[in-house]
């Protein structure tokens, strides 16, 4: 119980080194949404495998998903054991 409270607290600290450094290494949900790192367990979402241009692409596309499989194709990249 103590360790998941010190996890909990190192959060923002760990948002804010990612920020700064622009990079992590680590479970993204584990930055994001913290309680749902467990979800997806024993597998992460490792951020570094992100297209480069993930982003863009996504903060621009149509949200047709259902004729599109980038999303799909990235998170099969980015979700490893």
């Amino acid at each position: 119980m103590l360790l998941s409270w010190l996890q909990e607290c190192m959060i923002p600290y760990r948002v804010l080194d990612a920020y700064c450094s622009g990079k992590y290494y680590g479970n993204l949900l584990t930055l994001l949404e913290p309680g749902y790192a467990r979800v997806i367990y024993p597998k992460y979402m490792d951020n570094t495998k992100f297209p480069s241009d993930w982003f863009k692409k996504t903060a621009s596309c149509s949200k047709s998903c259902h004729e599109c499989s980038y999303c799909n194709e990235v998170l099969e990249k980015v979700l490893v054991d």
